[in-house]
């Protein structure tokens, strides 16, 4: 329950840049994929997401396998990549994105329960745009 209330929480904002094209292209849209959080992963952290470029990659990562088929059928490698946030914290942790020109900004805010639960979050940007976790 507390999980389904940090997705409603999360607030995805979206923007389009108006600007004329720059080196690197504008960021036109980031969206969430919600998937189920699942087991405890080693290592992860939410300052550290994993950057996912291809189905080959998508394979590879730590989600159950319906969930890798979810995504799969959302995704076109071609235009977008895959930024999987995978961590350990608070049942009423929050994270965000925002977008800022070229760049996605991730939010994380730590929750102020006692509660350990497993988070995974999977957003959707476009290929050539940046981003950086505060």
């Amino acid at each position: 329950m507390k999980f389904l209330v940090c997705l409603m929480l999360c607030v995805i904002a979206t923007s389009v840049n108006g600007a004329p094209a720059k080196p690197t292209e504008p960021v036109a849209e980031v969206r969430e994929i919600v998937v189920s959080a699942g087991g405890f992963v080693k290592g992860a952290a939410v300052t550290m997401p994993t950057e996912i470029n291809s189905t080959d990659e998508l394979k590879k990562i730590s989600l159950a396998a319906d969930e890798i088929e979810k995504i799969q059928k959302q995704v076109d490698f071609k235009v977008v990549k895959i930024i999987l946030f995978q961590w350990s914290g608070s049942g009423m942790d929050e994270l965000t994105a925002v977008v800022d020109k070229e760049n996605v900004i991730f939010h994380y805010k730590r929750g102020l329960t006692k509660d350990l639960r497993s988070h995974a979050k999977v957003f959707m940007i476009p290929k050539k745009s940046n981003f950086t976790v505060k």
